[in-house]
């Protein structure tokens, strides 16, 4: 069974496909460019000028955080220049904490498909993500205190530490009452799709 990892920050284990968030380009299968929406602190146009998605699987994560010190104005300043220089055509993967109106406005007009990474909003919140075709990511802590009936899912893994992909996954699909290779089935199917992956 091959486990999929939607989002994390380390190369992934044998036996697992992940989607690997850096601000710098690293030799995986699935990298995605990460510019945290700290980044609007300096310069917005030199960080999204800075931006190579050559290559890239996704954009990401970035986003908006309102518990940081930098103005929204300038996070999302940041946000736009970002998703403007990836073009429409990329996946990108969201950061967001407390900002889900300003997100929303946002990514309106944009096409580009979104996976919201740890999602932690409401269930009403939830409901407006999943009816604009938005992916919700989960990790063991978000599975563990949330109950949505619709999700991928994710480690959020910062090191090479041992992860228990087999427990996690296991734990999911007692959640959505499905055995756990259908739901490897289904994960693997929707990271295709999501990363754009022809079969």
């Amino acid at each position: 069974m091959m486990y999929v990892d939607f989002h994390l920050h380390c190369a992934p284990p044998d036996g697992v496909r992940g989607l690997v968030s850096s601000p710098a380009r690293i030799a995986v299968p699935f990298f995605s460019i990460q510019r945290l929406p700290d980044a609007a602190a300096e310069d917005v146009l030199a960080a999204a000028a800075g931006l190579d998605v050559s290559g890239a699987a996704a954009l990401g994560e970035v986003g908006l955080d309102r518990r940081l010190a930098v103005p929204m104005a300038r996070q999302i300043e940041l946000l736009e220049a970002l998703l403007d220089r990836a073009g429409g055509d990329l996946p990108v993967v969201i950061h967001c904490v407390r900002a889900y109106p300003e997100l929303n406005a946002v990514l309106k007009s944009r096409r580009n498909r979104i996976l919201l990474h740890r999602f932690n909003g409401s269930p009403e919140e939830y409901r407006r993500q999943r009816d604009a075709g938005r992916l919700i990511s989960q990790s063991p802590h978000e599975l563990a205190t949330r109950n949505f009936e619709d999700f991928v899912l994710e480690s959020d893994a910062e090191t090479d530490a041992f992860f228990d992909y087999a427990a996690f996954y296991l734990m999911a699909a007692e959640r959505l009452g499905v055995e756990a290779e259908l739901l490897a089935e289904r994960m693997n199917r929707r990271f295709d799709e999501f990363i754009g992956v022809k079969k």
